[in-house]
């Protein structure tokens, strides 16, 4: 599929800091990521993690950093149009593919996905930004929302762990603001109905997919429909994102490199996957 986005398009993806994007891929990309996924729950990498709180119902289970063992994901990324995809929604000439990391929610599972935003968890400074795929329908209820414009704050929050909703650092958890790091705030109460937040989402196909900035603030809250879900998301920086070495636990690469502080992401473990 020859990839057509329209001006408006990008400048509601430059205002609101995501986009879903309509058959975006087509059934042979979608047939190529799920029997990737298939692949990837048989051949776990090191990061993967369930998440599923003991004896409750469903399941959440997670793995990143799989695609030097699962052919169809780095196919995807190089041969489909996903690199020039979000190149172009963020005014770039360049996509360097960074992450692969897929999702599985089983039905019932009341455990959400907390409120963050993606940046605080790398240790990257640049742009950088995640197209998340779906690999079956997902109702409005139960898809990804995004807080629009708040890549725009100029804020940082604190990680938090996904198991249990909660900073992950001991330390952190207490509620004195002198512990805070440097640069970092708590995440406010997205939930607190006294307050107004731009909260959206959309009822999604395979082949449709949400683009968003690593800054914009987005989770999942359960899937309170029982519907289970399967999805999966890649993420990317441009050629002149640099690899920023972070004092705090949370902040990892997750993979091994030799990159030094300072210097670009590239080579064999993140290639450029598209260049105007």
């Amino acid at each position: 599929m020859r990839l057509k986005l329209t001006k408006s398009q990008i400048a509601t993806y430059q205002t609101s800091g995501c986009i879903c994007i309509r058959d975006a891929f087509s059934e042979h990309w979608i047939d190529t990521l799920r029997e990737g996924v298939e692949r990837n729950l048989k051949n776990p990498s090191k990061n993967f993690r369930d998440f599923s709180p003991d004896g409750s119902p469903g399941g959440f289970i997670s793995d990143m950093w799989a695609w030097p063992d699962i052919p169809e994901y780095i196919n995807f990324v190089k041969n489909s149009c996903v690199g020039e995809l979000g190149a172009r929604l963020n005014l770039k000439s360049s996509t360097v593919f960074m992450e692969d990391n897929f999702f599985i929610k089983q039905p019932l599972t009341a455990l959400p996905t907390p409120w963050h935003q993606d940046l605080p968890y790398y240790e990257v400074e640049g742009d950088m930004w995640s197209v998340w795929i779906p690999l079956d329908s997902h109702v409005k209820i139960d898809c990804l929302e995004l807080i629009a414009g708040s890549h725009l704050w100029g804020k940082k929050y604190l990680p938090l762990d996904f198991k249990v909703a909660d900073v992950g650092p001991a330390e952190l958890e207490s509620d004195n603001e002198q512990l805070l790091p440097v640069g970092y705030e708590r995440l406010p109460d997205f939930d607190d109905p006294t307050k107004s937040y731009s909260i959206i989402s959309w009822d999604m196909n395979p082949g449709d997919c949400i683009v968003f900035d690593a800054r914009t603030i987005h989770g999942n809250r359960s899937t309170k429909q029982n519907q289970g879900g399967s999805r999966i998301s890649f993420r990317f920086v441009d050629e002149n994102t640099i690899f920023a070495p972070d004092k705090y636990p949370w902040s990892d690469i997750g993979i091994e490199h030799k990159l030094k502080a300072g210097e670009p992401f590239s080579g064999e473990l993140f290639p450029m996957v598209w260049r105007q």
